[in-house]
C-alpha cells in the first residue's frame, strides 16, 4: 500500500474567525473543532501481466515443428518463429519487449472508478485557541469566568444569585443574549438589590434599591473591627454600582418592573454586564464566606 501526504490550507477572513468564535461559544468546553470531510474519488486498476512465455519452433519435439513449419501465419502467410505458452512464474521475465502482455484480471473492465469519504477532526484547546492562535489573527479576547468559592454561601440569595450567573453565562456562550440580560436583572433585583426604599431627592419621592440586609451583615461580620467603618462606605460604594447598572444599563433593554424585553442587546453589552455583575458578586461572596477566594 502507498501512502500519501495531503496539506490543506484554510484562508480565514474576518467573517470566519466571527462565525468559529459563535460556534466556540456554543461548545461546553469551548474548544475549537474543526470537522473536515474529505470526498476522493481515484482510479483503481484490474491490470496484471498474463505469464506468457515464447518458445521457439526450434525447440520443439520433431512432429510439432513439422506441424507448425506447414502452417502459414501473418499478412504475407510465412511459417511461424516461436508458439506462445502459458505457465505462472512469480519471478516472470521476458527477453521480448512486446511479451509483455496485460490482463484485466478475470474480467473484461481494466479501470474502475472508486470513491471513499473520511471524517477528519482536529481539536484545538481553548487555552491554546486563546492565547496562540486569536493573537495572530489581530483579535484578542478578554476572558471572563464565573466566580468559583470554595465555601458555598450559607445565605439562599447568594447561593441563587451564583446560579443565576452561572446560567447567564451559558446563555451567553449559546447566543442567547435576550436571555442573559433577562438573568442579570434577576441576579440584581431578587438576590442582591432586594430591599426598596422610599427616598426623597429635590422635592420628589421614588423608590430605591439597596443591598439585601442579609448580604451587608453577612460581609461586614467576616470584616475586622478596626476595618468596619471603611468596609461600610466600601459596600455603599457596591451598591451603588449595581443600582447604575440596573437603571442606566439594563433598563435600556427589559422593563425593570415588568420584565418585558424592550430592544436586543449586543453581544458586547451582556460581556461588559457579565463582567461587571460577576466581579461585584465575587467580591461579596469573598466578604460574605469565612473562607476568601
Amino acid at each position: 500500500m502507498q501512502r500519501g501526504h495531503i496539506i490543506l490550507a484554510a484562508f480565514l477572513d474576518h467573517e470566519i474567525v466571527k462565525h468559529i468564535e459563535d460556534v466556540r461559544e456554543r461548545n461546553p468546553k469551548r474548544d475549537v473543532v474543526f470537522k473536515i470531510v474529505v470526498d476522493v474519488v481515484y482510479v483503481y486498476s484490474n491490470i496484471v501481466i498474463s505469464h506468457l512465455h515464447e518458445v521457439r519452433v526450434g525447440e520443439l519435439p520433431e512432429p510439432m515443428r513439422g506441424f507448425l513449419k506447414s502452417t502459414k501465419v501473418g499478412s504475407k502467410g510465412k511459417e511461424p518463429w516461436s508458439i506462445i505458452v502459458y505457465r505462472h512464474d512469480p519471478e516472470f521475465a521476458t527477453g521480448t519487449s512486446n511479451m509483455w502482455v496485460l490482463s484485466a484480471n478475470g474480467s473484461p473492465v481494466i479501470l474502475n472508478l472508486k470513491a471513499m469519504s473520511q471524517e477528519v477532526q482536529h481539536l484545538i484547546h481553548y487555552s491554546a485557541w486563546i492565547h496562540d492562535y486569536l493573537p495572530k489573527m489581530s483579535k484578542r479576547v478578554f476572558v471572563i469566568e464565573v466566580p468559583v468559592v470554595a465555601v458555598k454561601p450559607e445565605y439562599e440569595h447568594l447561593v441563587r444569585a451564583v446560579e443565576d450567573l452561572e446560567l447567564a453565562f451559558k446563555q451567553y456562550r449559546e447566543g442567547k443574549y435576550e436571555a442573559a440580560i433577562l438573568s442579570l436583572r434577576n441576579i440584581i433585583m431578587n438576590h442582591l438589590l432586594t430591599k426598596v426604599k422610599e427616598v426623597e431627592k429635590d422635592g420628589r419621592k421614588f423608590k430605591e434599591r439597596h443591598l439585601d440586609s442579609k448580604i451587608r451583615n453577612l460581609a461586614l461580620a467576616n470584616v475586622p473591627d478596626v476595618y468596619k467603618d471603611e468596609y461600610k462606605v466600601v459596600i455603599t460604594s457596591v451598591e451603588g454600582v449595581l443600582r447604575r447598572i440596573l437603571q442606566d444599563h439594563l433598563s435600556k433593554f427589559v422593563h425593570l418592573d415588568t420584565g418585558k424585553l424592550l430592544r436586543m442587546p449586543l453581544r458586547e453589552d451582556v460581556e461588559y454586564l457579565l463582567m461587571i455583575v460577576s466581579s461585584l458578586l465575587k467580591y461579596l461572596l469573598a466578604l460574605s464566606t469565612t473562607q476568601k477566594v
